[in-house]
């Protein structure tokens, strides 16, 4: 975003309307001091607290540790599966506490022939029954042969260990974003002061052309030019002033504040770290710890011992079952219509209890699971694969941050080399100016020079930086600076809520 910033204010000399530069009726002292006050309410931290509150508030780690708790439950859930299962229920042909009403109607048309119509039982009869009814039975249930069940462990057990590498890959990713946006709000901060530096310089050249116009030494052409630049000067800074608010406003989301705050670095040079591996060590300490190589391969994993899970439940399954029941009554049972019914009156009680081997085979269902279990050798395939490219995608990162990082080592001295010599060339083409030895051509010349000179540092500058930070993230290691106090933090986490 820099470069492109700075781009637009070197074309815009030759590209806008210096009328253009401030809104009609606002003066630019007054554009540009309302581009200075966009921060005005914003919070100041160092780098070390700015990591620290993403770690602790930044609600995509909340929801990832959430994620890790529950995979933790779905493991436990099924290693549970080897404890035994009991239940109480009622005899499912009363109630557990209730009262029974039933009536009978029998008719034997046949009764003279019927060996089961005795004098009891006339041709035809009218019964009913009216009775109070408690009944309670204990079931026990273990399969302690399930094939089905220790895949099923086996493939909760790499989905935690996913969850938990994917913590990881959360956590290392959002120390990377708040170290990238930090250095980048330094960078912009830097090239602030340079081109305000130049704007309150232009302004004292301004005064001076306009000064040598009224006495007849210079034409109209020169303080146009004059005018343009400084104009066009202005908006690049408001540009500057935008992307810095934009900036400190995406810190403070990351770092998971109050929405609406701002913040900016307490900070205001970048420290240059050197990288102690070459690139061979680091592309093997990528390959070796990065998570997401790693979470695809449990993934994978786990996916195959599901496919397992879903052939083994073609297999019987043997359980140990023992039931106990009991039951009691009282009241009129199957008294006649019409009859006294006081010799059907009684109280009735049971009890009963059974042990044994159980089993259960759903050894057909159509080829279903079957075909569920071959959709999951397919899934694992496509996560080994996955694998791979992850290995592929790691390599190519570390070789691009650390060629970042060599580049900029090696061209930020001489970069900074010539930005001393341009804004020495400022100086000295302003100093000519004003003698009348110069023309403004030179002097805008010094002047874009010096800001290009400008850009090309600060890119420098935030390229080392930022390479630093990918090469920590990219072979899976925290920053050295941080590491101590990012463990910590880690710990915190799921603690906050």
């Amino acid at each position: 975003m820099l470069p492109v910033l700075v781009l637009s204010w070197l074309l815009l000399p030759f590209l806008s309307d210096p009328a253009a530069a401030a809104p009609p009726g606002e003066a630019p002292e007054e554009m540009l001091l309302g581009a200075r006050t966009l921060l005005a309410d914003a919070k100041q931290v160092t780098m070390a607290e700015a990591i620290s509150a993403t770690l602790r508030q930044n609600p995509s780690l909340q929801a990832s540790y959430a994620a890790i708790q529950a995979s933790q439950w779905d493991l436990i859930a099924n290693r549970r599966r080897w404890l035994p299962s009991a239940s109480v229920q009622a005899n499912p042909s009363s109630t557990f506490l209730g009262q029974i009403f039933d009536t009978a109607v029998a008719s034997y048309p046949n009764n003279s022939t019927s060996t089961y119509a005795t004098s009891t039982y006339n041709s035809s009869y009218r019964s009913y029954s009216n009775n109070s009814d408690a009944s309670l039975g204990l079931s026990l249930n273990w399969s302690f042969f399930d094939p089905s069940r220790q895949p099923a462990i086996n493939s909760a057990s790499e989905k935690l260990r996913a969850q938990k590498l994917t913590f990881n890959v959360v956590a290392r990713s959002l120390v990377l974003n708040t170290q990238i946006l930090y250095q980048t709000l330094q960078e912009t901060a830097t090239l602030i002061r340079i081109y305000e530096n130049l704007y309150e310089q232009n302004q004292h050249q301004l005064q001076l052309v306009e000064a040598q116009f009224s006495a007849g030494m210079t034409n109209i052409g020169d303080v146009q030019q004059k005018k343009s630049q400084l104009l066009n000067q202005l908006t690049g800074l408001v540009l500057l002033y935008r992307q810095q608010a934009r900036d400190a406003s995406d810190l403070a989301t990351v770092m998971g504040n109050t929405p609406g705050q701002a913040v900016l670095p307490v900070e205001s040079h970048l420290d240059h770290a050197t990288w102690p591996l070459a690139l061979e060590a680091t592309v093997a300490e990528g390959l070796q710890l990065r998570e997401e190589i790693q979470v695809s391969l449990a993934d994978a994993e786990s996916t195959r011992w599901d496919a397992r899970r879903l052939v083994n439940t073609y297999l019987p399954v043997l359980m140990l079952s023992g039931t106990a029941y009991g039951y009691r009554g009282r009241g009129t049972y199957s008294a006649n219509v019409g009859e006294d019914a006081s010799p059907y009156f009684s109280s009735q009680y049971g009890s009963g209890a059974s042990v044994g081997l159980g089993l259960r085979w759903d050894f057909y269902d159509g080829g279903i699971r079957a075909a569920q279990a071959r959709q999951a050798d397919f899934r694992t395939r496509e996560l080994l694969s996955q694998a791979q490219d992850q290995r592929l995608n790691v390599a190519n990162e570390i070789r691009r941050s650390y060629a970042s990082y060599q580049t900029a080592r090696l061209g930020l001295p001489g970069a900074r080399q010539a930005f001393s010599s341009a804004r020495e060339a400022v100086k000295v083409a302003s100093r000519r100016y004003e003698l009348g030895l110069g023309n403004m051509a030179d002097l805008i010349q010094a002047i874009e020079l010096m800001a290009q000179a400008a850009q090309d540092m600060t890119a420098l500058q935030l390229s080392w930086s930022n390479a630093i930070a990918e090469l920590y993230r990219y072979s899976s290691q925290w920053p050295v600076d941080h590491r101590g106090a990012i463990l910590q933090d880690l710990k915190s986490v799921g603690r906050t809520r």
